[in-house]
């Protein structure tokens, strides 16, 4: 997976894509009467546009649309039913169907173009928003994450992230994009962050493509230590070196994925 850091602001074009999409998936849910979460079935809502999902093995990438001239065929990848994650490939599918009249034929969709934190090109990144949009949106989103913007752990995210049957990441990246709370998550692998997202009101400078500082619980863990999983205060300094957060109250919540061979850190400050 390519390393990014999701920039705090997108250029002219880039917002217009993104507002496309917003705009897309907002007039859907109105207009099928998604009245709550459980009402987002995402086969049915697929197949309402005439588009039909189909699951076998595939390699190197985790769906692929065939358009035909009134109808379309999602084709996900088997191995992406062992998580929810084939929610999201299957709105990302349909987002490209319903957006890009211009891939009409055989399109593939790599592991790394149908994850949310992908920073990849114009209609991979517009389809992502258009699945986030589709399967978290807002009217349904904010009241649920209202109670989660209390205290916004990784447990709460959890609970969120189960009611709307999304990964965690897809959610706290959707928390991320429109909470208050100066927020962060960080992906790192082998004690190297690979990636990171970030509220506009977090203030340290985090940097990817660098190893985990020492003192971060993300590299005790990778270091096969013991650490509570909870949201433990660490010094701002095991993170960054940006002054102006320095006197910040930092608290650094990490838990390990032995399945990825990664760690998971949710970072909030006051």
């Amino acid at each position: 997976m390519h390393a990014t850091n999701f920039p705090r602001s997108h250029s002219r074009a880039s917002a217009g894509a993104n507002e496309r999409a917003i705009a897309c998936a907002k007039e859907l849910v109105d207009r099928l009467g998604i009245q709550a979460p459980e009402d987002l079935d995402i086969e049915l809502i697929a197949a309402y546009h005439d588009v039909f999902v189909t699951y076998r093995p595939l390699h190197d990438h985790e769906g692929h649309l065939l358009r035909g001239p009134d109808v379309g065929l999602v084709v996900v990848d088997t191995g992406a039913l062992e998580s929810c994650k084939w929610r999201f490939v299957i709105a990302h599918e349909l987002g490209h169907y319903l957006l890009h009249e211009e891939i009409d034929q055989f399109h593939l969709c790599s592991n790394a173009d149908a994850h949310p934190w992908y920073k990849t090109n114009g209609s991979e990144r517009e389809a992502n928003t258009f699945a986030s949009q589709l399967l978290m949106p807002d009217r349904l989103f904010l009241p649920l994450m209202e109670e989660a913007e209390d205290d916004p752990s990784i447990d709460n995210l959890s609970e969120l992230a189960h009611r709307f049957r999304m990964s965690l990441t897809a959610t706290a990246l959707k928390f991320l994009r429109i909470t208050q709370r100066a927020c962060a998550l960080v992906y790192s692998r082998r004690g190297r962050i690979e990636w990171c997202s970030v509220s506009p009101q977090f203030l340290p400078k985090l940097r990817p493509h660098t190893m985990l500082g020492r003192n971060t619980y993300a590299a005790a863990l990778w270091r096969g230590e013991d650490i509570p999983n909870a949201p433990l205060p660490n010094e701002v300094s095991a993170w960054s070196g940006t002054l102006k957060a320095a006197r910040k109250s930092l608290f650094e919540h990490s838990i390990r994925s032995d399945q990825y061979d990664s760690v998971l850190t949710w970072l909030t400050h006051d």
